[in-house]
């Protein structure tokens, strides 16, 4: 159809995917990085601030955080499910913690009513990397329905669940 960027089909993907995952909103971009580079800047993260990531994980959870100059603090992982590991993460929460970057590994969801718990009680944001798990589901909601997160980022690169040859989401 000659329509390279936005119009209709970007368009009915977005809802498609609003719709699949029980979100309010879907905004597709160019890759899932820039999905978690995006979603960090709409929350404000700057300069020095801390946001916890994995240990595991794809090197872009941690170079968007360094990209915007904040400080990725650095949890342990689940040997069962390789997602973080829930008594590393109470460990390293404190009130310096901007937000947290759970990552759901190989359609394996993080334990994300602990980390939703923890981020009302000290005030933090919740970007889930939803990139290897979408159609996945947590406590019956989707993954990727922000129940227990702020925004959620997927990624629809060739090696994932998914993919339309490149590009990635963000859900509200």
């Amino acid at each position: 159809e000659g329509v390279y960027i936005g119009g209709e089909n970007v368009s009915a993907f977005e809802q498609r995917i609003t719709t699949f995952t029980g979100s309010k909103y879907c905004i597709a971009l160019n890759s899932g990085t820039d999905a978690l580079l995006l979603s960090l800047i709409a929350l404000g993260i700057k300069k020095g601030d801390k946001v916890i990531v994995p240990s595991f994980t794809f090197f872009s959870t941690v170079e968007v955080v360094m990209h915007l100059e904040a400080v990725p603090i650095f949890v342990d992982i689940n040997t069962d499910t390789y997602t973080i590991n829930i008594e590393d993460f109470k460990n390293k929460v404190n009130k310096t913690i901007k937000a947290v970057i759970p990552v759901h590994l190989a359609g394996s969801p993080c334990d994300m009513e602990s980390i939703k718990k923890l981020a009302d009680i000290y005030k933090f944001f919740v970007i889930e990397d939803a990139s290897h798990a979408i159609g996945s589901s947590y406590r019956s909601s989707p993954v990727g329905s922000c129940q227990f997160s702020d925004m959620a980022v997927f990624s629809f690169h060739p090696v994932k669940i998914v993919t339309t040859g490149e590009g990635g989401a963000v859900t509200t």
